[in-house]
């Protein structure tokens, strides 16, 4: 157990990941730690793939699109909600 500012932290032993290194991270959020810079905006984050997912922002490439009339999206996440409203213009029900 280790106390950190007002926490108490149970590590596990034995992780399959860098000792630490989770830790590491969430204190970094309680300090306010944000290494990680946005040469764009310069927009900091704690983890490096938190400034590889805002990077898509600046960038033009749309790797996902809808399987139903191929838009394309930057997002992930706005495919579904792209899909259920096309699967309904394209007359398919249940989804």
């Amino acid at each position: 157990m280790k106390v950190l500012g007002s926490h108490v932290t149970f590590v596990r032993r034995n992780s399959p990941t860098v000792p630490g290194s989770h830790l590491k991270v969430h204190a970094h959020r309680h300090e306010d730690v944000k290494p990680y810079v946005c040469c764009e905006f310069s927009k900091a984050f704690c983890t490096g793939t938190e400034l590889r997912h805002h990077a898509v922002k600046h960038s033009n490439a749309k790797l996902f699109c809808c399987g139903l009339c191929a838009k394309d999206f930057k997002y992930k996440k706005s495919v579904p909600i792209h899909f259920k409203r096309c699967a309904v213009e394209h007359g398919f029900t249940g989804v």
